[in-house]
């Protein structure tokens, strides 16, 4: 996001692959596209459609990382009482066996 003050007034614009977009006076955008520069309102028509296509883009990015993220939290202390239960049934199964083979060797 860039915000420019000069004398002829104020302009904010923000800069993307594709060209500037700027919000104050949309007819000084531009956007490019195989090598041919648009400037004027139909550059600012299809910044905004690119930065539509961009912004769902990022947001289903978003959207997939963060369900990994939220499936990856509510699993661990699944896994983990999984695991703690298993080792203590193998402790006990083994203590067990060790009490069993101890009684036969006498």
């Amino acid at each position: 996001m860039g915000f420019n003050l000069s004398k002829s007034g104020a302009s904010a614009s923000v800069k993307n692959k594709a060209g500037t977009f700027n919000f104050i006076k949309p007819q000084y955008s531009s956007f490019k596209i195989a090598g041919v520069q648009m400037r004027g309102k139909k550059a600012a028509q299809l910044q905004l459609i690119y930065m539509a296509i961009m912004g769902t883009v990022f947001v289903m990015i978003f959207a997939f990382k963060l369900l990994v993220f939220l499936l990856w939290v509510f699993w661990l202390p699944i896994a983990l009482l999984f695991d703690l239960t298993t080792g203590f049934v193998r402790g006990l199964l083994g203590q067990h066996d060790a009490e069993m083979k101890n009684m036969e060797n006498r």
